[in-house]
């Protein structure tokens, strides 16, 4: 008689099936989606911030030294001119008015081929402006603002031509479809994508660092990551962030540093909502760390009863160290690349040709990068304040149990420098927000921006 085969139980896929893997990925796809909506709606229409009307008042300035420099020359090459007594000075004033002359002719072919978009160092040296009433345009205008500014024609000084006419230019938005806008202004296509996969690795991370914490539940189970505790153990995180806030905001910078009208409508108010999502799972991490404490000092009052198996202890410490390692390099991660995105947007701003006309009369930038280095350095400070109290309960728990554990002399050794290069890391991945932002400054100076 032939055994009888058990039918074999079908294998149902199921999302909750592998929920550490999915529920990132689901939730990682969903940030993406609410970066789009945040800069996207609410009319998010793109536009430029152009200077127009410059090629029209450069060029009448062109046509009317040509017309001057052509009445002189026929006045000096004269008759009458080549009899004048003066003939030394008459030549040399004849040589310069002819050189001026076909400078203006290379100007001339030069406007009519620029690239209005690479040229404004030529358009300097005709065009002067008031660079407070050029800021206040940038700033303050909308649609078309006029700007007045005044056309040097110095080109035969000290001779006749020596006069400063008044023009008038126009801060021009203009609103533009995104391939359009992006297409005039890379970086700010270069900012969008890192502003959306920015929105989607916050919303990634916070799904990974919730994990994490509950992956611990097993160690110490009267203890558990859940809604309570989890809320409690962000309460102080959420208050230090909180305070850092209000002092960046209403201390240091005391209004808007990037202006509405830049060139996005509405722009300081999308960014509450898309700064809120980073801040909160940096905060959520911070939480996290306090949560691993908590449950480190828990498991290290275990480990000393009488009887304790010191092995398991181990086992379970370097759990939770390699958690909290995991998790403070997500909340390094975020903030770094948080302050790579402010100095992007920086960098475009000043790239915009208002903008850079601004530095070129002014020698300042339109947007100070002090204030991404600010960022930068408060961030580093907030790390800090988290990352050393638990990572010193960290080691100084790790020493106990090696000591519990025998080492040898070299292990010690060993065990020295092992220490040494976790807090130069740890030293180095705490100030990375700082350092991104001397980096990234660094890569713009040599890119031009």
């Amino acid at each position: 008689m032939a055994p009888i085969v058990k039918p074999q139980p079908e294998i149902v896929w199921s999302l909750r099936a592998n929920s550490r893997v999915t529920i990132p990925i689901l939730l990682a796809i969903g940030g993406l989606l609410y970066g789009i909506a945040v800069i996207t709606s609410w009319n998010g229409q793109f536009h430029g911030l152009t200077l127009e009307k410059k090629r029209e008042v450069v060029q009448n300035l062109l046509y009317g030294r040509n017309t001057f420099l052509q009445a002189e020359i026929k006045r000096l090459d004269s008759v009458a001119g080549r009899r004048a007594p003066d003939s030394a000075a008459r030549r040399d004033t004849l040589n310069k008015y002819l050189a001026a002359q076909k400078q203006v002719a290379i100007d001339t072919v030069n406007l009519a081929n620029f690239n209005t978009d690479t040229s404004l160092s030529f358009y300097a040296r005709f065009l002067s402006v008031d660079r407070d009433s050029l800021l206040d345009a940038i700033q303050h205008g909308k649609g078309q603002t006029p700007l007045t500014v005044q056309a040097k024609d110095t080109c035969c000084a000290p001779y006749p031509r020596n006069f400063v006419a008044t023009a008038s230019l126009e801060i021009h938005r203009d609103p533009k479809s995104l391939v359009e806008f992006f297409d005039r202004n890379p970086l700010f296509g270069f900012w969008f994508v890192l502003s959306i996969a920015q929105m989607s690795m916050w919303f990634m991370l916070a799904a990974l660092v919730i994990g994490t914490a509950m992956s611990t539940n097993d160690i110490e189970p009267a203890f558990q990551y859940n809604l309570k505790n989890g809320v409690l153990c962000t309460l102080m995180p959420l208050a230090v962030v909180a305070i850092f806030a209000y002092v960046i905001n209403i201390k240091l910078v005391k209004g808007p540093v990037i202006n509405e009208t830049f060139f996005l409508e509405k722009f300081n108010f999308r960014m509450y909502f898309y700064s809120i999502p980073g801040y909160f799972v940096a905060t959520l991490g911070f939480g996290v760390y306090t949560f691993l404490a908590n449950k480190l000092e828990m498991l290290n009052t275990t480990a000393t009863k009488p009887g304790a198996d010191l092995a398991a202890f181990k086992t379970e410490y370097l759990r939770l160290k390699s958690d909290f390692t995991f998790v403070f390099n997500c909340s390094a991660v975020i903030l770094s690349v948080y302050v790579t995105w402010l100095g992007v947007l920086f960098s475009a701003v000043n790239n915009l040709e208002a903008a850079r006309f601004y530095y070129l009369c002014s020698g300042k930038q339109l947007l100070n990068y002090d204030f991404v280095y600010l960022m930068g350095i408060i961030h580093s400070l907030l790390l800090a304040i988290f990352y050393f109290p638990v990572r010193l309960q960290f080691n100084s728990l790790e020493l106990t149990v090696d000591d519990k554990t025998g080492d040898t002399a070299a292990t010690s050794m060993t065990k020295v420098f092992k220490s040494f290069s976790d807090i130069i890391g740890g030293i180095l991945l705490t100030a990375s927000p700082l350092i991104t932002t001397v980096v990234q400054k660094g890569l713009a100076g040599l890119l031009g921006s």
